[in-house]
């Protein structure tokens, strides 16, 4: 009687481990399941995205710039140092993209302004070497400066058509070429001064004249 009895009890035992492993493998299951028919999310938000390299500085950032009461998005690429490569984003008046120096002094800008687009090439301390964009009448102008704020050449669009100037760094024209109200060609030169000395151009009977001035507004010969 009581070997029956310790063989039932095996026997029970035995059973239990059996439906503990049967449960065990079907929690198993469902959880399997449930992975493998997890779907994939359809949108995924966060406030910053940022890629690090080995060291833990961060290398690339996808942020929202602030400014003006409106956020803006914003993409920057950086230098293991910290300094900003390439940056992507929103300016004032529409979208903008800048190349940097790694010390935070810009070479290359394209963005856009109130009258239309802009792109500007700089030496990286903040002075613009060319601009190509657009007059208040938009218009396209094309300048070069000398970094220091000053234009010395510029291509431009005037009343009368397109006209090419030269400057002396200090606002002043040395050299013209561009249209009159006739619609004819002429070319001048000034002193830098503002004052005209010589105009190469036409007359209203549309013949070929060449005009020399004093320095005061004084014509001292013309030809013919």
């Amino acid at each position: 009687m009581q070997n029956e009895i310790n063989e039932l009890r095996n026997q029970v035992r035995t059973l239990k481990r059996m439906l503990f492993g049967v449960f065990g493998l079907v929690v198993v299951g469902g959880l399997l399941a449930a992975t493998t028919l997890q779907s994939v999310p359809d949108v995924i938000q966060a406030k910053m995205f940022q890629v690090v390299n080995d060291e833990g500085k961060v290398i690339v950032e996808l942020s929202n710039l602030k400014g003006g009461g409106v956020d803006n998005g914003m993409l920057v690429t950086r230098t293991s140092a910290g300094g900003t490569l390439v940056k992507l984003g929103a300016g004032p008046s529409g979208g903008i993209v800048e190349t940097q120096n790694g010390k935070g002094g810009t070479l290359v800008e394209l963005g856009s302004t109130l009258e239309g687009g802009l792109v500007e090439t700089q030496n990286g301390k903040g002075g613009t070497l060319v601009e190509l964009g657009s007059t208040t009448k938009g218009a396209g102008v094309v300048a070069t400066e000398n970094g220091n704020g000053q234009k010395l050449v510029s291509l431009a669009a005037g009343p009368n058509g397109g006209v090419v100037e030269i400057q002396n760094g200090k606002g002043q024209a040395l050299v013209a070429l561009g249209a009159n109200t006739d619609g004819n060609g002429f070319v001048g030169t000034n002193n830098g001064k503002g004052q005209t000395l010589v105009k190469l151009g036409s007359t209203t009977d549309g013949e070929g004249a060449v005009v020399t001035q004093n320095g005061k507004g004084q014509t001292t010969s013309t030809t013919p």
